[in-house]
């Protein structure tokens, strides 16, 4: 096993490349093919209803939502799936750590103070929130190494320092 190859620990496995692509799937296809409920689901009442008539630049801003969320769920699957390497696994990771914080901030946006006020959030908050802050923290958690192992070299690295 080379240096940069470790065992990425299960739940950092199982969210990654098995939750989180099926939770991207089901928001690709409730985006294009159930707006209404998917609407309801990221926005609050006031924003959205089920009678509004969607403006063709909602419409294209949906299908790109979509397909956005059908390509997280490539990366993770496919990606994550082909390799052990940290370096690739960390350079994904990051890149979704920033996804995630642009869609607190859209959520944000749309949601105003109660975005902040859990009291106040509803089922759909909490579903569309509680994912996104979820994966957001475990992110951070593989970011920081926590619940990983060491690489090799790593462990041959403090093995030097400490002999000297």
């Amino acid at each position: 096993m080379s240096s940069t190859n470790i065992k990425i620990p299960l739940p950092y496995r199982l969210f990654h490349q098995t939750l989180e692509p099926i939770f991207a799937l089901s928001g690709a296809y409730m985006a294009l093919f159930r707006t209404p409920s998917y609407l309801q689901t990221i926005a609050p009442p006031s924003a959205y209803t089920l009678d509004s008539t969607l403006s063709p630049v909602s419409s294209l801003l949906l299908a790109h939502e979509a397909s956005l969320y059908v390509q997280f769920a490539l990366c993770e699957v496919l990606v994550l799936r082909l390799t052990s390497d940290i370096r690739i696994w960390r350079a994904l990771v990051f890149s979704l750590l920033f996804s995630d914080i642009g869609h607190l901030y859209a959520a944000y946006l749309v949601l105003g103070p109660t975005f902040w006020n859990m009291q106040g959030w509803r089922s759909q908050e909490w579903t569309n929130l509680g994912t996104l802050w979820f994966g957001l923290a475990l992110r951070v958690a593989f970011m920081c190494g926590i619940g990983m192992e060491k690489s090799k070299s790593e462990v041959r690295g403090r093995r030097v320092k400490t002999t000297r």
